[in-house]
Order: structure tokens, then sequence, then C-alpha cells
């Protein structure tokens, strides 16, 4: 205690725990307090301190030539003794290992209850008790540190902790109210956000699963949420526009159909007619007339009696060949008619009558401007996938940018040209047999003309509603 005076001395010799310290280990002791005056800045103050005392020895003798006593103000237990208490009107002593009261709260309150009455059947270590003392009941709780050897009790009244307790009753069923809420309002929240979006989108399929394609859903975003509605709004958008072009399609063949159907209004006369003129001219001995005769009449029944919609490819050579006499009938052979078909495709598939129309273009365009040394060669060529029928001529050629009218033409992709027969086959192949068939048309100035049926390789299925 620095800057203190002592008004009276110590005496220490007189005190009732000198001799038992005297014959102690040397092991420090805390004893009670007590207090005494100091003289502090010009003032006489009363101190109270708790002491702790322990015998100077002589190494190696052990002979005991001192007593060491440090006093520390009790002031300092009080600040410790404070923070620890948690209730109004609590009260804390601190007490030695030899029962000896060093600290109690209410020292200076007469009124309290003698520390005897609070420190009975306390032990060493730590414990709790009810129990009524001083006409009151109380809990008390004392717990023990091994170091020093000092138990610290504490006594509070039951109806303070039922106050204690009331009131952390109170706040925890605050806090529970406001959870609630907050949990209530983080729900709605989430549900408006999260279900609600999921909710329009399962309503949505249920619709395009009942048939209903033109369905949309509007979204602004960009999370898990968004990206599944896009996606849902992607897919509904694809299956409409299949379903519009597989509508268009079957529409497309229906009128082809329906236009081959009128093309057969009574076929017999023609049959007929034919016939009698070829046996005419076989009785007048007009071989010529008899053959172009016999060779129309072979084409118009393929033509109007066939019904499949896919036939061996020998079949449609067969067929061409009648058309070729015909037509070299007609040209009074003006030009040669070559084949070089490889005979293992002659089993593949291909459209009836789609060979016809481009043989006779090529008559028709390919060779009219040749006077003498014309030629049409009908070769095929296979690749891994696709086999391709090429029909060449030797005449003059197309332009360059004709060329790509022509194939944007029969493609469906200008109207620049009148012709249907290339655009007819063309079509007829694709709605058939698929998009990445069909006819192309090669060129050069000067060199002729080849058109390409390109044509699927091996076994080709046809669906039966279209067989």
């Amino acid at each position: 205690m620095p800057n203190y005076w002592h008004l009276h001395s110590i005496d220490i010799q007189s005190q009732p725990w000198f001799d038992d310290m005297l014959y102690s280990s040397g092991k420090a002791k805390f004893l009670p307090a007590f207090t005494f005056q100091v003289l502090y800045d010009g003032k006489v103050q009363n101190k109270t301190v708790f002491p702790i005392v322990r015998t100077i020895r002589i190494i190696p003798s052990g002979q005991v030539v001192g007593m060491l006593m440090l006093n520390t103000e009790l002031s300092y237990l009080k600040e410790l003794v404070q923070r620890m208490e948690m209730f109004p009107d609590q009260r804390t002593m601190i007490v030695s290992d030899a029962g000896d009261v060093i600290y109690d709260s209410a020292q200076n309150d007469p009124s309290q209850v003698s520390a005897e009455n609070y420190l009975s059947a306390i032990q060493h270590g730590n414990g709790a008790s009810i129990d009524d003392l001083g006409g009151e009941r109380c809990l008390r709780s004392y717990s023990t540190a091994k170091d020093v050897g000092w138990t610290v009790v504490s006594v509070v009244s039951a109806d303070v902790l039922h106050q204690k307790m009331n009131f952390i009753a109170q706040r925890t069923t605050i806090w529970m109210v406001l959870i609630i809420f907050c949990a209530v309002f983080v729900t709605y929240f989430t549900s408006k956000y999260i279900s609600k979006p999921l909710r329009s989108l399962t309503l949505s399929m249920q619709l395009v699963e009942r048939g209903q394609f033109d369905v949309s859903l509007t979204t602004s975003r960009t999370d898990e949420i968004g990206i599944l509605t896009n996606a849902f709004n992607h897919m509904v958008s694809q299956i409409n526009q299949l379903i519009q072009e597989k509508y268009i399609n079957q529409l497309t063949q229906k009128k082809l159909e329906i236009s081959m159907l009128q093309m057969q209004i009574n076929p017999h006369f023609l049959y007929n007619t034919l016939e009698s003129i070829s046996m005419m001219a076989e009785i007048n001995d007009d071989r010529e007339a008899a053959d172009m005769a016999s060779s129309l009449g072979r084409l118009l029944r393929y033509s109007l009696h066939n019904k499949k919609a896919i036939v061996p490819l020998w079949q449609e050579i067969y067929y061409l060949s009648q058309y070729i006499n015909l037509q070299q009938h007609r040209w009074e052979h003006q030009f040669m008619i070559e084949e070089f078909i490889e005979p293992a495709l002659y089993t593949q598939q291909i459209i009836p009558l789609s060979l016809q129309p481009i043989l006779e273009n090529a008559i028709n365009h390919g060779m009219e401007p040749v006077k003498k040394g014309g030629m049409i060669t009908i070769s095929s060529k296979r690749q891994s996938d696709f086999f391709s029928i090429l029909v060449h001529d030797n005449g003059s050629g197309i332009p360059p940018e004709k060329l790509e009218q022509l194939n944007d033409y029969i493609n469906e992709k200008n109207e620049n040209f009148s012709g249907v027969g290339l655009r007819n086959v063309n079509k007829r192949i694709k709605l058939r047999m698929g998009e990445k068939y069909g006819l192309i048309i090669h060129s050069s100035a000067g060199k002729g003309t080849t058109v390409e049926i390109r044509l699927p390789y091996g076994e080709y299925v046809d669906s039966p509603e279209t067989t």
C-alpha cells in the first residue's frame, strides 16, 4: 500500500495464528480480515485488509528467522465479488480453509443474518441446496478453489430467484414470439419468391401434357428458376414448331396423293386404247409403233396403278427403260443413253417415278441443242450411309448464277422457274426419307449437267401409315 503510514504497529507475535505459523511447513496462509488506521494525504483513514502470512526460513537448515505478512485491501475482493453477483440482494462470502470469513458482502449491515448461520453444513468442494435461513427460503451454493483453499458461498432469496426466472420467462416468450413472426415472414416471402413460380411452372406443364402447346411463361429472373422457366418455354416452342412442320408435311403429302388420284381417273380406257393401237400396229406389220404403244402402256400402268411409297431400284430402272424406248423413237436416235448402275444397289429402295422426270429434263433441256453425239449416262456412287444415282448429259451446261437459283428453286427457296418435275421429286424424297436426302444439280458451262439423287443406303423401313 504505497503512500500509507501506519499509525499503529501490528504486534504479530500476539496474534493467535503466530505459534501455528512457526511450526507450519512454510505454506502461505490466508488470515481473517482486520481493520487498522493509516495516515494518507494528511488524513487518518481506516483500512480493512486480508493478510497472507508465511514464515521466512534459512536454507538448508530450515531455521525460522522471520515472518512475511502481505496485506491486501478488502475493496479488491469487493470489486471481484460485485462482478460475480447476478441477483439483487445476493449475499456472497469468502471463507478460508480454516473456516474464517475472509469477506462478507453484508458484514457492515447489522440487519443481516450472521454468517455462521449461512455457513453451517458447508463443506469443501462444490454444491448447492435450498434451505430456510433466517426465516427465509434461500438457495445456497458454494464452490472451493483448490489452489488457495477458499470457498465462495452465495446465498440468494428464493423470491428473488422466482422474480428472475419470471423475467427470463417473459423475455424468452417475447423472443419466441419474435422468432415465430420472423419465421412466418420468411416463409411467406420464400413461398412467394420460390414456390409460386414453381407452382405456375407445374400448372403449365400439366396444360402441355393435355395437348395445349400455346403456353408461355414470362420471367425476368436469372437464377435456377429463371433458367428452368426459359428452358420450358423453349421446349414448348420447339414442340409446337415440330407439330406445325409435321402437319404441313402431312398436308403436302395428302395434296400430292390427291393429285396422283386425279391422274388415275378412268385409266382403263387408256390401257385398252393403247392395247388396241398396239394390236393394229402388229396387224399392219408396224413393229416400231407396236413397241412404242406397248412401252407407253407399261409406263401408264406403273405410274397410275403403283400404290407403293417406295420400290426397289431395279423396278424403277426397268420402267425407266420403257420411257427411254419411247424417247429414242421420238428423237430418232439423236443421242445415246447408257446405264452404269452397280448391281449391288439394285435392291436398294427409291421413290417410284423419281428417275423419269430427271431423264426427261436431261432430254428436253440438255439434248435439245445437241445435234449429234449426245450422251446421257445413268450411274451410281455409294458412300457409307447413302448412295447416289447420277444422271449426266453432255449438253451446254448451266451458268453458275442460274445453277444456284435452280438449286434454290427445287428446294422451294424462290419462284424463279415454272417447271415442277424436279421440284416435286426433291420434295417427295425429303418428305419420305428425310431432309438430308434429295436432289443436287451440278453443272459447268460447256461441260454438261449432272443431277444427283441422294438416297439412304441400307435397309430402309418406311412407316406403315405412308407405305
